[in-house]
């Protein structure tokens, strides 16, 4: 992700952010009730686990306090799509509400 803000779309990389933290909460619901993924196959074959995804878990920091910078809130990427990226920066840093939808 070193890439210059011009060259990157913060809604979609905020929206990666906030998928990331679904992915932890995918992966306690994995464990504590594996019937809502398997339906009727083996869990062997029921997908991709959630926990495949915690390993970039970091990347979600990295995200935020990329789009937290106000240099980079200065870029066209950033001020062509305000609105939305203010809403998925919130979203991103407050996931919970969110998620809960």
């Amino acid at each position: 992700m070193s890439w210059p803000a011009e060259r990157r779309l913060a809604f979609r990389e905020l929206g990666l952010s906030i998928g990331l933290t679904a992915a932890e909460e995918l992966a306690r619901w994995w464990e504590e009730q594996p019937d809502l993924f398997v339906q009727g196959r083996t869990r062997r074959d029921a997908g991709i686990h959630p926990d495949a995804l915690l390993g970039f878990l970091p990347l979600r920091e990295e995200i935020e306090a990329f789009w937290q910078d106000e240099a980079n809130q200065q870029a066209h990427t950033w001020t062509d799509h305000q609105e939305i990226n203010m809403v998925m920066l919130a979203a991103s840093l407050s996931p919970g509400q969110f998620l809960l939808i």
